[in-house]
């Protein structure tokens, strides 16, 4: 499986991930060890299906371990920011909304160029691999509806099934679940 995106976490997330290491290994040796196997399998999971997430707190997705009472929490700016780094060659940018600010005559009073962040930890055949698909999902798949005349769009669609249990009635029902990014 290629990896498609790649997390950073935040010193604070760090942190908490070390403690919760060290924590679980205390508990039981190897547990530590199971935990983070379970982080790093859930965000490869991410990577590939950003949109399959449930939203909670207006668009932010919460993406949770299975084994775990730990989840990863992705806003749709920072799947945005996933890709455009596969459009842009792996490079992963900070997202800007504004480009320049101009003079009712058009000049340029102030500019903010794009500012590197790092490269997606993917080889460059990979990342191609993974553009190419993406480019077929719009142009002959699942994804026709999203293409415009001269312009290419790559895209990612897909679903996802899972389990609800009704609250009141005990009963398990089957949803399924569909996005695009």
């Amino acid at each position: 499986m290629t990896r498609v995106a790649s997390l950073a976490y935040s010193a604070a997330a760090n942190e908490d991930i070390r403690a919760a290491y060290h924590w679980l290994e205390e508990v039981r040796p190897g547990l530590g060890r199971a935990f983070v196997e379970e982080l790093d399998r859930l965000t490869v999971r991410i990577g590939h299906h950003p949109a399959m997430y449930q939203r909670f707190r207006g668009e932010c997705r919460r993406a949770v371990l299975n084994r775990f009472d730990y989840a990863i929490d992705v806003t749709p700016l920072q799947m945005g920011v996933v890709a455009a780094a596969l459009a842009n060659q792996g490079t992963v940018l900070k997202p800007r909304l504004v480009l320049r600010v101009e003079t009712p005559r058009g000049d340029t009073v102030v500019q903010f160029p794009p500012e590197f962040r790092n490269k997606l930890p993917v080889t460059p055949a990979h990342l191609e691999l993974v553009r190419e698909a993406m480019v077929n999902v719009v142009e002959h798949g699942t994804g026709q509806r999203a293409a415009l005349p001269k312009v290419k769009i790559a895209g990612k669609t897909g679903s996802a099934q899972f389990h609800v249990r009704n609250r009141s009635t005990g009963e398990t029902v089957q949803k399924t679940r569909a996005w695009m990014i």
